[in-house]
C-alpha cells in the first residue's frame, strides 16, 4: 500500500550514473551532440501505484539541446496516495565543443579519486614490481578524439620507479577545444638495499642517503630528495635546512620527472637473502617480486635437538646447544603472586559479562574498532562523544580486567591486557592521543610533574636553569644535597637524594635507546601484565618473548636477555624472539648475534617490501594488530637499533656494514608518524647515528662525496630539535671539525664549528670552549667574500688545539710515509724502468686502474697527492652546491623548534648539540690520513703516470658568501664572556645582524635581555623594532610580552608602545592572558588606556556601543 518504489528505469539512449537501484534516487545521464532526444520508461514496484515525469516537457519523451542540461523528475506515488518518492535525472547533452572522458580505468591500482567526467587529476598507487599500466578509455561522444599528448594512441605506458605522470587529451568533436586527464602514477619503494652498480651521488637523496624514490627538489635547491624524505623534512618547518632559505608559499617543492626516467635505465644491484639481484632499476620491482613468492612457498630448514626434541633453524643449532637448549641451560624465570592491582581493580566493570570467552572476544571485537577509528598522517579526524580510538581502547581494557578477575589463572587474559596497556602507551606516543585519566591516576602524574618541578627548584637556586644540560642539573642537586647534610638536615638530603636518583633513572633509560617512563606509565603497568602472564604461562613462548621484548624496550637488558633465551628454549624458531636476543648478547657472542639480527632483519625487509607491494604503504590502511603484536612494524624502535647493531658487527651475510646503515636513514619518513614523541625522536636518532657511521665509512674509503655528506648530516642534526646529550654531541663536534678539515676555508663550514664549540660550553662550562668557538666564528668572519679553499687556512683556525693535534698528527704520518718510500725505491730499483710503459700506453693503464679500483687512494698516489685528495674533490676540483647553515628560528615553537648557533632558551639546539673533551679527540682519526701501506712499485709508478685525478685547480671555490649566521653566533660567544669591551662588541654584532636579518627573532631578544639589565627601555625599543606582522603570530607575542612586561615593571603606563603590544598580545594569545596587567592598570585608575586595549583586542572602536555596556559595567567611563 504504501511501496512508492521504481523497479526499473531506463531511457534510451545512453545510460544511468550510476546504474539503477530503487534506494538512488539521484542520477546523471551525458549524451553525445548527436542525440535529439531520450525515451523515459520508468516501471513501479507495486502494481497499484503511479508515476508522473515532470520538468522539461513533462513526458517520457525529452527533447534535447546541445549544450544544455536538463532536469526531469520522475514522482511515483503509492497505492495509498500519500506516500511518494521522486527520482531525479540531470540529463546532459554535449555540443561539439564538449571534450571529456565517460571511462577511465587502469589495469593496476585505482583511481584515487573515483573517475568523474568533470575531474582531471588522479592518482594512481601500484606496488613497485609493475612496470607498466594499460589505460582504458571511452568518450562521451564516441566522435571525439583521444590520444596521449605526442600523439600516439592511448594504451601501456612504461613506468618510472617512483613517479610517471601520464597525460591523456580529449579533443571535442568540433576541434576547438581540448581537455587533459592526467593520472599521477606512484610506485612503490624498493628496498634500502638497492644501490646503483655505478655510484652516483646524482640519484642519491639528501636526507637518506639512498636512491632516490619519487624524485622532488627544492626550487633552486642544490639536492635531490625522496617526496616522503622532503615532505617530513619540511613538515613543521617551511625552511630548507641545507640554505637557511625560507620556503614561500606555493610551488616551492618541484618534481623532477627527468631524473626518475634516466633513473629507470640504470644497472643496480640489490642484495637479498636469496643474493644479489641485478636489473635495471625499472625491472628490479618485478624480480624482487618473484623472488619473493619462490622464498615464500620454502620452509627455513631445521632439525631436531638431539637433547630436547625441538626443531631447530640449522644455522642456529650451534647457539642452541651452546646457550639456549633446555635439556642443558634450564633456568627457571621469576614467579610472583598474581593479584589485581589498583589500576586494574579501577578496570573492572561487571556490565561487560563474567563468562571468560565471552569477554575475550569481546576484547578483541573493541580492539578492532580502535584500530579502524585511527588517524592517518594528514588527518584530524573528530569524533563522535564515546567513539574516540581510546574509548574503544579502554573498552578492550575493561573486558580483560575483569576477565583476569573472574579467571586470575587465563594466561589469555593477562597477555591481551599487557597488550593493551602497551598500545595505550603507543597510542599518545604514535598518535598523540589521550584520555582523561581517573583520579587516582591523575594524583600519580602529579607526583611525576611535581617531582620535575621541585628539581628544577633547586636547580634554580644553584644559578641552573632548566634548559642546562643534564650533567649541570644533577651538579646542581648534589651540591643542594651536601649543603644540607652540613646543615643537619638530614631528612630534606635524603628527599633530595631521592630526587637525584630519580633524575638519574630517567636520564639512564633515555641514554640507553630505551623508552624513559615511570611506574604510572602504561608500558610500565604492561610490564607488570606480562610478568603475572609469564607466571601464570611460563611455558608459553609468546608471553616469554613478549615479557623479554618490553624488558629491552625498558632498557632492562639482563632481564630481557633471561627472558629471550627462555622464550627460545621452547620455541627456537621464533623470529622476533631471535632479533631480541642477538640485540641483548654481550661481545663475546657477537658470531651468534649477527647470525640472529641477520634473521630477524631479513624477515622485516620481506614483511615491508610486502606492505609495499600491496599498498598498504602508499594507501595508508588502517593497522591490523596492536603495536605490541606487529613487531615487523616500520615503527619499531628495536628494528632500527637492530640494523645498528649489525653494521657495528661489521655486517653479516647480504646486510653488509653499509647496506645495513642505509636501511635505517629512512626511518622516519617510511614509518610516517601522526605524532612526534619518543618513538619519533629515537627513529630520527638512529637515522642520525646510521648517516654519521656512513659518513665515517665513506671517509675512510676516501668517497668523494664525502664532503657533501658532512655538509648534510649537519644541516639535518642542526634542524633536528633533539634533546641534548653527550653522544649527540660528541657526534656533531667530529662532524663539525671533518667539514673544516675538509675545506678549512668554508665559512660555513667554520660557523658550524663555532656553534659547537659554544654548544659545548653550555654544556661542561669550560672556558676553553668559549675561546675555540670565538675563533672559529671571527675565522668565518674573516673568510666572507674570499673563495672557500680547500688549501687557505684562516690564522684563528691555526691557534685551536683541536687543528694543532690534527696537524701534528698528519706531520707524524708524513714522516713515517718518507723512509718507507725510500727502502721501497732502494729495493725496487725497476720502478726507474718506466719507458717502455710510457711507450706503448696499455700495461701501465691497466695496472693502474685495478690499483685505483682495488686500493684506496691513499695507498696508491704520492705523499703529496694523498694529503690533497680529501680537500680537492670539495675544493676547486668539483664544483660543489652553496651550502650555509641553518638559520635561527623563532623563539616560542613548539616541541621541534631549534635555533642555530647556542640556543640558550626553549628546546635543544644547534647549539646544545656538542660534548665535551672528548669529542675533540676523536675527530683526529677520522679527518687526518689514513697510515698508508707498502704498495708494489710497478703500482706506484704506474698510478703518478694515471692522468684520472687532475691537480685541483680546474674550477674556481665558491665565493663564501655574506651572512648573518656566524655573527650572531660570535655575539652569543662574546655576551657569556666578563668583559666590558666584548659585551659591547656583542650588542654591536645583535645590531648588525638585525640589519642583516631583520626577521630573525632571536637577535632581538638576546640583545633585548642584554639591554634590558641596564636599561629597560633601551630593550623596549629593540623589541618594537621588530617587523611585527598583522595578525600577529605567536612569536610575535613574545616580543610583545617582553615590551608589556618590562613596561609594566618600570610603570612606563603612558609609553604609546605598552598599548599596542598589549593589544598585540590579546589578538595572538586571547584577552585571558592580560588579566593581570589590566588588574594593575585599574589600580593605577588608567581607564583610557584600558578602554583602547579593549577596543584594540576586539576590532573595534572605542565608541562601540556594545563596548561603551562594558565599560560601563567596569567603571570605565
Amino acid at each position: 500500500m504504501d511501496n512508492a518504489d521504481l523497479e526499473k528505469l531506463k531511457i534510451s539512449p545512453g545510460k544511468l550514473v550510476p546504474k539503477f537501484k530503487a534506494s538512488v534516487t539521484e542520477y546523471a545521464v551525458v549524451l553525445g551532440s548527436d542525440a535529439k532526444e531520450v525515451k523515459i520508461s520508468p516501471l513501479t514496484s507495486d502494481g497499484g501505484a503511479s508515476y508522473a515525469v515532470k520538468g522539461a516537457d513533462s513526458s517520457k519523451t525529452v527533447h534535447l539541446t546541445p549544450g544544455k542540461t536538463v532536469e526531469v523528475q520522475v514522482v511515483v506515488t503509492a497505492e495509498d496516495g500519500q506516500t511518494t518518492r521522486t527520482y531525479a535525472l540531470c540529463i546532459r547533452c554535449l555540443s561539439a565543443d564538449d571534450a571529456s572522458l565517460a571511462q577511465l580505468d587502469v589495469s593496476a591500482g585505482s583511481l584515487r579519486p573515483a573517475f568523474s567526467p568533470l575531474d582531471t587529476s588522479y592518482e594512481c598507487y601500484v606496488p613497485c614490481s609493475v612496470e607498466s599500466v594499460s589505460l582504458r578509455v571511452k568518450t562521451e561522444d564516441p566522435a571525439m578524439k583521444v590520444s596521449m599528448p605526442d600523439g600516439s594512441p592511448v594504451g601501456t605506458v612504461q613506468l618510472n620507479p617512483g613517479h610517471t605522470q601520464i597525460s591523456i587529451c580529449v579533443t571535442s568533436v568540433s576541434g576547438a577545444s581540448t581537455t587533459t586527464y592526467k593520472i599521477a602514477a606512484i610506485k612503490g619503494r624498493l628496498p634500502p638495499t638497492l644501490q646503483l652498480k655505478s655510484k652516483n651521488a646524482a640519484f642519491e637523496c639528501a636526507v637518506c642517503c639512498g636512491i632516490a624514490h619519487r624524485p622532488h627538489r627544492i626550487q633552486d635547491g642544490p639536492y635531490l630528495y625522496c617526496f616522503t624524505c622532503l615532505e617530513e623534512l619540511t613538515r613543521t618547518s617551511k625552511q630548507d635546512p641545507f640554505t637557511g632559505r625560507k620556503l614561500e608559499e606555493g610551488s616551492w617543492m618541484v618534481a623532477d620527472y627527468g631524473c626518475d626516467s634516466e633513473l629507470a635505465k640504470l644497472p643496480a644491484v640489490c642484495s637479498t637473502p636469496s643474493g644479489a639481484m641485478e636489473s635495471t632499476v625499472q625491472q628490479m620491482g618485478a624480480k624482487l617480486m618473484a623472488e619473493r613468492r619462490k622464498s615464500a612457498q620454502s620452509e627455513e630448514p631445521t632439525q631436531a635437538c638431539p637433547d630436547c626434541s625441538k626443531k631447530v633453524p640449522s644455522e642456529d643449532m650451534p647457539l642452541h646447544k651452546e646457550l639456549l637448549c633446555s635439556a642443558h641451560h634450564n633456568v627457571p624465570l621469576p614467579k610472583q603472586e598474581v593479584k589485581l592491582k589498583p589500576w586494574e581493580q579501577r578496570l573492572v566493570d561487571e556490565s561487560c559479562g563474567s563468562e571468560l570467552q565471552s569477554l575475550l572476544k569481546k576484547a578483541k571485537e573493541w580492539e578492532n574498532k580502535y584500530l579502524a577509528a585511527l588517524p592517518k598522517p594528514g588527518e584530524s579526524p573528530h569524533y563522535p562523544e564515546g567513539h574516540a580510538p581510546l574509548d574503544h581502547l579502554h573498552r578492550a581494557a575493561q573486558c580483560y580486567a575483569t576477565a583476569v578477575q573472574g579467571s586470575p589463572r587465563e594466561k589469555q587474559a593477562h597477555l591481551g591486557l599487557a597488550l593493551v596497556m602497551e598500545e595505550l602507551f603507543y597510542a599518545g606516543d604514535l598518535y598523540g592521543l589521550h584520555r582523561e585519566a581517573h583520579e587516582e591516576e591523575t594524583e600519580g602524574e602529579a607526583q611525576q610533574s611535581s617531582k620535575e618541578e621541585e628539581f628544577l627548584a633547586i636547580c634554580g637556586l644553584h644559578g641552573v636553569g632548566s634548559s642546562a644540560p643534564l650533567a649541570l642539573q644533577l651538579k646542581a642537586v648534589e651540591a643542594e644535597y651536601h649543603s644540607l647534610k652540613e646543615a643537619g638536615q638530614t631528612h630534606k638530603a635524603e628527599h633530595v637524594q631521592q630526587l637525584y636518583a630519580w633524575k638519574s633513572k630517567k636520564a639512564l633509560q633515555a641514554s640507553q635507546g630505551s623508552y624513559s617512563v615511570d611506574t604510572e606509565s602504561p608500558l610500565y603497568r604492561a610490564k607488570l601484565k606480562l610478568q603475572d602472564a609469564a607466571t601464570v604461562g611460563s611455558s608459553d613462548p609468546t608471553i616469554v618473548y613478549h615479557m623479554g621484548r618490553v624488558c629491552l624496550l625498558l632498557g632492562e637488558r639482563e632481564t630481557a636477555r633471561q627472558y629471550l633465551t627462555a622464550a627460545l628454549a621452547l620455541r627456537p624458531t621464533l623470529s622476533p624472539a631471535r632479533l631480541c636476543l642477538g640485540l641483548v648478547m654481550g661481545p663475546e657472542h657477537s658470531k651468534y648475534a649477527a647470525k640472529l639480527l641477520l634473521h630477524g632483519l631479513s624477515q622485516w625487509l620481506l614483511r615491508v617490501q610486502e606492505g609495499r607491494e600491496t599498498l598498504a604503504e602508499l594507501e595508508r590502511e588502517p593497522a591490523k594488530e596492536l603495536h605490541g603484536s606487529n613487531f615487523y612494524r616500520t615503527s619499531n624502535t628495536l628494528v632500527m637499533e637492530a640494523f645498528l647493531r649489525l653494521s657495528e658487527l661489521g655486517g653479516c651475510g647480504f646486510l653488509s656494514k653499509d647496506s645495513a646503515l642505509l636501511c635505517v636513514t629512512p626511518s622516519v619518513p617510511v614509518a610516517r608518524l601522526y605524532h612526534r614523541a619518543e618513538t619519533y625522536k629515537k627513529l630520527l636518532w638512529s637515522s642520525l647515528k646510521a648517516r654519521f657511521l656512513l659518513l665515517r665509512l665513506r671517509h675512510k674509503q676516501k668517497d668523494p662525496s664525502v664532503g657533501q655528506l658532512c655538509h648534510q648530516l649537519s644541516a639535518l642534526i642542526a634542524c633536528s630539535g633533539l634533546p641534548s646529550s653527550p653522544e649527540l654531541r660528541e657526534m656533531q663536534m667530529e662532524v663539525f671539525q671533518l667539514g673544516v678539515a675538509l675545506v678549512p676555508g668554508s665559512s660555513e663550514a667554520l660557523t658550524h664549528l663555532g656553534t659547537g664549540q659554544l654548544g659545548e660550553f653550555e654544556a661542561t662550562g669550560e672556558e676553553r670552549w668559549l675561546k675555540e668557538a670565538e675563533k672559529s666564528f671571527r675565522a668565518s668572519i674573516s673568510m666572507e667574500g674570499k673563495p672557500a679553499s680547500p688549501t687557505t687556512v684562516p690564522e684563528q683556525l691555526k691557534e685551536q688545539e683541536w687543528w694543532k693535534k690534527k696537524q701534528a698528527a698528519a706531520a707524524g704520518s708524513e714522516a713515517k710515509k718518507q723512509p718507507a718510500a725510500q727502502t721501497t725505491a732502494a729495493k725496487n730499483p725497476v720502478v726507474k724502468q718506466q719507458p717502455a710503459a710510457r711507450a706503448t700506453g696499455r700495461q701501465p693503464a691497466k695496472a693502474g686502474v685495478q690499483a685505483s679500483r682495488n686500493q684506496p687512494a691513499a695507498r696508491q698516489t704520492p705523499t703529496k697527492t694523498t694529503t690533497t685528495q680529501p680537500a680537492a674533490k670539495r675544493g676547486p676540483g668539483v664544483k660543489q652546491p652553496p651550502r650555509q647553515p641553518t638559520g635561527p628560528t623563532r623563539p616560542g615553537q613548539a616541541s621541534g623548534a631549534t635555533r642555530a648557533g647556542t640556543g640558550s632558551k626553549g628546546v635543544a639546539t644547534l647549539g646544545e648539540l656538542k660534548s665535551g673533551a672528548s669529542a675533540a679527540k676523536k675527530p683526529q682519526a677520522s679527518a687526518s690520513p689514513a697510515k698508508p701501506q707498502e704498495s708494489k712499485p710497478s703500482e706506484t709508478a704506474t698510478v703518478k703516470e694515471e692522468p684520472e685525478t687532475p691537480a685541483p685547480t680546474a674550477a674556481k671555490a665558491e665565493i663564501n658568501k655574506k651572512t648573518h649566521h656566524p655573527r650572531i653566533g660570535l655575539a652569543r660567544t662574546l655576551a657569556n664572556t666578563s668583559d666590558s669591551a666584548k659585551q659591547k662588541e656583542s650588542q654591536s654584532l645583535y645590531r648588525e645582524v638585525v640589519g642583516m636579518a631583520p626577521d630573525i627573532h632571536d637577535a632581538y631578544i638576546e640583545l633585548g635581555e642584554m639591554l634590558a639589565k641596564t636599561d629597560p627601555i633601551a630593550a623596549v625599543d629593540v623589541y618594537a623594532r621588530f617587523p611585527f606582522g598583522d595578525p600577529p603570530s605567536f612569536d610575535d607575542a613574545f616580543l610583545h610580552g617582553e615590551i608589556v612586561r618590562l613596561l609594566m615593571a618600570s610603570e612606563s603606563y603612558d609609553n604609546p608602545q605598552l598599548c599596542s603590544s598589549m593589544v598585540a598580545m590579546g589578538k595572538a594569545l586571547g584577552i585571558g592572558v592580560l588579566e593581570k596587567q589590566v588588574a594593575v592598570l585599574e589600580g593605577k585608575f588608567k581607564s583610557a588606556l584600558l578602554k583602547k586595549i579593549y577596543a584594540g583586542v576586539h576590532g573595534k572602536p572605542v565608541d562601540d556601543p556594545d563596548l561603551q555596556a562594558f565599560f560601563k559595567f567596569k567603571c570605565w567611563l
